[in-house]
């Protein structure tokens, strides 16, 4: 079970896009909550909407997608602890493109893609998340 934190419906549900998540349109804010032992864990504090995400194997890591640096990008974040109960998110793809020039529906030199959101993300192993963009596969290592 994931529960969302900022959602709130802005139109109803039947003039939603069928490409909107969760059958809603959301606020630019949604921070991403787990259960843990029992109890829902705030694992997100970011700006912007965090989507697709997915726990790893270990339990150790939560991998998602967010777009605050205004490039879509793959992320991961260890999940909260009682000594860093607000741990930083790690971006792992697309850094280093916030201040490149945009040309509109082209993307930048070294941009990956971010999954196609019907399939999302999903952990190869405990350090390895992978997703697939029309077809191609990608993958990235989290640093631990």
């Amino acid at each position: 079970m994931v529960a969302f934190l900022g959602c709130q419906q802005t139109v109803p549900p039947s003039e939603v896009p069928p490409e909107s998540d969760a059958g809603v349109l959301l606020e630019p804010e949604r921070d991403i909550v787990m259960p843990v032992d029992g109890e829902l864990v705030q694992v997100t504090r970011m700006r912007g909407a965090e989507e697709l995400e997915v726990r790893s194997p270990d339990g150790a890591w939560v991998a998602f997608v967010n777009g605050s640096t205004g490039w879509a990008a793959v992320w991961a974040v260890p999940m909260p602890t009682a000594a860093d109960p607000a741990p930083t998110p790690i971006q792992l793809t697309n850094r280093g493109l916030e201040d490149l020039p945009r040309t509109p529906g082209k993307a930048p030199p070294g941009f990956v893609p971010v999954p196609d959101s019907a399939k999302g993300l999903r952990w190869v192993d405990d350090r390895t998340v992978a997703w697939t963009n029309q077809g191609r596969e990608y993958s990235v290592e989290v640093p631990r």
